[in-house]
């Protein structure tokens, strides 16, 4: 009996959910020790890149500089992942997720 190809995008998520507008990115940042690149951000979350190992549903912090912004692990597909913020990004946190001048 054949069985489905198993997906690291959960089967309940539809393909597009963003609530908001995303900026492009490439701010460098951490997942715990590992490296992570920011490919693009909105108040709500973004989408990041890394060798870290990543579980769908983890609660992870995000560290740029000396701002830390906690979430959860949304989706996963190969080395990029999508945080889903705790909280909205003020303005000020969200120029230095995507390196727009303040």
């Amino acid at each position: 009996m054949a069985t489905a190809p198993s997906s690291t995008y959960p089967s309940w998520l539809a393909r597009e959910e963003r609530l908001a507008g995303r900026e492009p990115s490439g701010v460098v940042a951490r997942i715990g020790e590992q490296a992570a690149a920011v490919a693009d951000a909105s108040p709500l979350g973004c989408r990041v890149r890394t060798e870290a190992r990543v579980n769908v549903g983890a609660f992870l912090t995000l560290t740029v500089g000396d701002v830390a912004i906690d979430g959860w692990a949304a989706w996963r597909r190969g080395d990029e992942f999508g945080l889903d913020f705790a909280k909205p990004l003020d303005a000020a946190t969200l120029a230095a997720l995507t390196g727009a001048p303040r």
